[in-house]
């Protein structure tokens, strides 16, 4: 997952004070029960590393081995043994939390174990006896990664070990793609009428609809360790619909925008469909997903800010809106707002131009495409 630049970074601080009957103020519990979304996430990616590595001298060994040798990273549920039905039992539980705690339904397992250093993948195959580390968050410099034997080492993220190390995570774009219908089905659910196509009645759209994609895109800032997995990254656009009322017209994965400094030509996204705004003029916010995203809670959080807004205005008013209403603990895990485009138009899409976002931290190629009528 990636660590950027943000625009404004909203940060969620929790607290709570126990008072007993007399007064005293109570002890805090030191294994009090996690209070965040990314609280809860990264604990039972904790738990889920632990109980890999010791399972892995119960009997995972070679199943271990012989999964990640045909790729960097398997499902967790397909790390199995029959002797081991209490591990299987408890990583279903672990799976089930983050899935609760990210609002997703039952999706299945989402939970992975990642070859960290691939270039390592011929000592692992032979027996080395690897690292074992859960996925921290995007702030992470370091990684405490447990060995089967119990003992734990500290490593750099600025030096990658000869060791292999593998990380236990989330599937990042399985949790994405899931949370994208969401999204998608709360903003349509709350705004049908903004959303709807425009009346074609007087011929002006009978022959199709004009949308403005995604041609080119690059991200400048990244300073991820190397056992950071890529990043997860979605964009919303906004704008007013033909009741000239804002709202947010859906919500948009790029799956393959893993790497910054790297730049991704052709992808061809649609990021504004004209067809359902009423003015040549829409915003497109950029995020990543992180162990803090609570996707029903954003959606919640979203539809109620924007629907407070009596009209369009100006891009800018919307995207702070929007911005403002993600819940503070989802940025707990990283600085997750990517960048901004308060103003979109028609023109970008014909001005075969880079165009950077308002913090400067991607480049966008926009390009109009006409979609006919079938």
């Amino acid at each position: 997952m990636m660590r950027s630049r943000a625009i404004g970074t909203l940060i969620a601080v929790l607290s709570s004070a126990a008072v007993l009957s007399g007064g005293m103020p109570a002890m805090a519990s030191p294994t009090s029960a996690p209070e965040t979304t990314q609280d809860v996430v990264m604990q039972a990616k904790e738990d889920a590393a632990k109980r890999l590595a010791t399972a892995f001298t119960g009997g995972l060994a070679s199943e271990t081995r012989t999964a990640l040798d045909a790729g960097d990273a398997i499902a967790l549920s397909d790390v199995t043994s029959p002797n081991l039905r209490s591990y299987a039992s408890a990583i279903a539980a672990d799976n089930a939390a983050i899935l609760q705690a990210k609002g997703l339904p039952d999706i299945g397992n989402i939970m992975e174990v990642r070859l960290a250093n691939p270039e390592t993948r011929s000592a692992l195959a032979a027996g080395t006896t690897p690292l074992i580390a859960a996925e921290p968050g995007d702030h992470a410099t370091t990684l405490t990664a447990i060995r089967p034997d119990g003992t734990t080492q500290v490593i750099d993220g600025a030096h990658t070990p000869s060791t292999p190390v593998l990380v236990v995570g989330y599937d990042g774009d399985k949790a994405m793609s899931a949370g994208m219908r969401i999204l998608d089905d709360g903003f349509k659910s709350a705004w049908p009428d903004a959303a709807a196509n425009r009346d074609t009645s007087n011929g002006s759209l009978t022959s199709g609809k004009t949308v403005t994609q995604i041609k080119n895109i690059y991200l400048d800032y990244d300073e991820e360790p190397w056992f950071k997995g890529g990043a997860e990254i979605f964009l919303l656009t906004s704008g007013a619909g033909k009741n000239g009322k804002p709202f947010v017209s859906g919500a948009i994965k790029l799956p393959f925008l893993d790497n910054d400094k790297t730049g991704y030509k052709n992808v061809n996204v649609t990021a504004v469909d004209w067809s359902q705004f009423g003015w040549d003029d829409a915003s497109i916010t950029i995020h990543e997903e992180d162990d803090g995203t609570d996707y029903k809670a954003i959606t919640s959080a979203m539809v109620t800010a924007v629907g407070t807004l009596a009209n369009w205005s100006e891009g800018a008013t919307v995207v702070n809106t929007v911005l403002a209403a993600i819940p503070g603990d989802w940025w707990k895990d990283g600085t997750d707002d990517i960048d901004q485009y308060f103003s979109v138009s028609h023109n970008d899409g014909i001005s075969k131009t880079e165009r950077k976002g308002a913090g400067g931290n991607a480049r966008i190629l926009f390009a109009n495409k006409f979609i006919p009528q079938i």
